[in-house]
């Protein structure tokens, strides 16, 4: 299952995605504050997390900038796919 929320100006939420080691699910956990956005991916038993905090660059709003919110979610797929395609790596290679 994956839920794919966007980030709202400030929030913190704890979501599953498929995990590609195991029939267990990855947790994600979410947030942003003043400019900073972090996900945190951990796999269920643990064993495999990895996190990352970015800093956004100096965007309009999105009143004044309908696509802001377009270009946050990009990078926040961009973030979250390299957590997890480094997760992958970390289990592949211990199998």
């Amino acid at each position: 299952m994956n839920t794919r929320p966007g980030f709202g100006p400030y929030g913190l939420g704890l979501w599953e995605q498929a995990d590609g080691c195991s029939k267990e699910s990855r947790h994600e956990g979410r947030g942003s504050v003043w400019g900073y956005r972090t996900i945190a991916v951990s796999s269920a038993d643990g064993r495999y997390q990895a996190a990352m905090t970015v800093t956004t660059p100096s965007l309009p709003t999105e009143l004044e900038g309908p696509s802001t919110g377009n270009r946050r979610d990009l990078l926040d797929s961009q973030v979250e796919s390299s957590l997890n395609e480094t997760l992958d790596r970390l289990c592949m290679s211990t199998r």
